[in-house]
């Protein structure tokens, strides 16, 4: 069993999804100031910075259900193949 899980991340503000491998043990907060910094990065910007930073969420793509901060990606129901939503 491997210790990440393969999903697809799409982030609306840029208009584009991602497929990205992220460990299964990281929690929700931590993952979602990853992917804000590989976003910044990549599109060599800071759209989201400073108290905007910790309003932003981790939703499921097909549900829209909030994905709770404090757990981590496991705990969140998250496997291989999910498609999340950073809003």
């Amino acid at each position: 069993m491997t210790n990440e899980y393969l999903v697809e991340i799409y982030y609306p503000i840029v208009s584009s999804s991602f497929d990205i491998y992220i460990p299964r043990n990281i929690k929700i907060s931590k993952l979602i100031d990853l992917l804000l910094n590989m976003f910044n990065s990549k599109y060599k910007n800071n759209l989201i910075v400073g108290d905007l930073k910790k309003k932003m969420i981790l939703c499921e793509f097909q549900t829209g259900k909030m994905l709770n901060i404090n757990f981590s990606v496991e705990q969140s129901g998250i496997q291989n193949g999910s498609k999340l939503i950073l809003i």
